[in-house]
């Protein structure tokens, strides 16, 4: 497996790395990456409680790529360690597993299984709620199966089965663990090489296994019906974009009906640009930069109704040196939803429904050289800004952060 990432950095390692990075390895590879950032608000507190700190976090990783037969084995797995300057009670060690089979069989009938996990350091703060000082690990579970038929025809059909977990070492967030199941399925047909069309359903059914104080869970329902298309314009340019209607129940809350849906264009002229732009507005609690596409599943569900757009430019000056730009935006509405309210004596403790919003941005600027063909080193800057209105602040308060991050990453492969 060619495993390419974005971060980079010691010197000494770039060094190790003339000597060793040609070795052939298939089909294994192997990576190690240290970063370093520095944050002026490193626990996201609202103005005037700004604490600044330096931190590092250093990875290694491990991947194999292996055809077996008309099959294809792949896994990956890493341990990265995260050390801070001032709040040391939040070093932390975390990891990312993931293994997977890609099937296929006489005809055109393929598919795949697999899972995966990753245990991290919370981050709070554009894809995240509330926070504090103190070490809180999130850990996060996945598995899935796959099955599709058509393969290169143009009509296929498709389906796929999803099961999901988040949990975290800090009481205060039990709230906020997630169980969840996935079911989707549908099809789509190609008019040609370039241009295809497609319905698809999705059903969810889930809990907050701890956010009920009488009945300790809260159960939710989420069902999708969708079209999607995909369009490539040129050689240089492709166009992804969905629309569906979703439909949420959850517990002791409104229920949500809206129109979700995302777009996608991505350009890359034959010059040293590529652009990639996206919006979507889907109730997944992890909206990244990508637009929510025609495949949800592993994206587990949040309280929230999201709004997203981003902007991803990417520019090589030189074969080895170029610049990066992401500006992203985060709408998120929060209706009915339940937080826990503490009375004045400490021990009694009441659920009290809210309805608020938040707007994130986060803008970052960085350069990136890559010395050999096994090794990149990067600088940037970074910007995150988060406001909320007042009825909400127990879920996301404001808050603003500057972000300086220097980083490397080899492979052995």
């Amino acid at each position: 497996m060619k495993v390419k990432t974005a971060v980079t950095c010691s010197p000494m390692l770039l060094l190790l790395a003339t000597g060793l990075a040609h070795a052939d390895l298939e089909p294994f590879s192997f990576q190690a990456s240290e970063t370093l950032r520095h944050e002026s608000n490193i626990l996201h507190a609202e103005e005037g409680a700004h604490e600044a700190a330096w931190y590092s976090t250093t990875q290694l990783q491990a991947a194999v790529d292996e055809a077996i037969g008309r099959q294809r084995l792949l896994g990956s797995a890493a341990v990265n360690f995260d050390r801070y300057t001032k709040i040391h009670d939040r070093n932390s060690n975390g990891y990312t597993a993931s293994g997977e089979l890609d099937w296929s069989t006489v005809g055109d009938l393929s598919g795949a299984i697999g899972a995966d996990s990753r245990r991290r350091q919370y981050l709070y703060g554009i894809d995240g709620d509330i926070g504090s000082g103190a070490r809180n690990l999130q850990t996060d579970n996945h598995a899935f199966a796959r099955a599709q038929l058509g393969g290169v025809s143009r009509w296929t059909i498709f389906g796929g089965l999803d099961a999901s977990q988040r949990k975290y070492s800090d009481p205060t967030f039990d709230i906020e663990e997630t169980q969840q199941w996935a079911a989707s399925g549908g099809t789509s047909y190609s008019t040609s090489p370039d241009l295809s069309f497609g319905i698809q359903g999705r059903y969810v059914r889930g809990k907050y296994p701890q956010v009920n104080l009488v009945t300790g869970t809260e159960e939710f329902t989420v069902k999708t019906a969708g079209v999607n298309t995909k369009w490539t314009a040129s050689g240089n340019s492709s166009f992804d974009a969905n629309v569906g209607y979703t439909r949420q129940h959850t517990d002791g809350e409104p229920d949500q009906h809206y129109i979700n849906g995302g777009v996608y264009w991505k350009w890359t002229p034959p010059s040293h640009i590529s652009v990639t732009l996206g919006a979507s507005r889907d109730g997944n609690s992890d909206t990244g930069t990508a637009a929510n596409l025609v495949n949800t599943n592993g994206r587990l569900t949040g309280r929230s109704l999201n709004t997203s757009a981003h902007l991803d430019l990417t520019y090589e000056l030189t074969a080895k040196v170029g610049l990066d730009l992401l500006s992203e935006y985060i709408h998120r509405k929060y209706t009915g939803a339940l937080l826990p309210v503490i009375a004045a004596d400490g021990t009694t403790v009441t659920l009290v429904p809210a309805t608020g919003s938040t707007n994130s941005y986060r803008f970052t600027l960085s350069a990136h050289y890559t010395p050999t063909r096994n090794s990149t080193v990067s600088c940037g800057f970074s910007r995150e800004i988060l406001s909320s209105e007042e009825s909400i602040r127990q879920l996301s308060r404001p808050f603003n952060d500057n972000t300086m991050m220097c980083s490397g990453v080899i492979n052995f492969n």
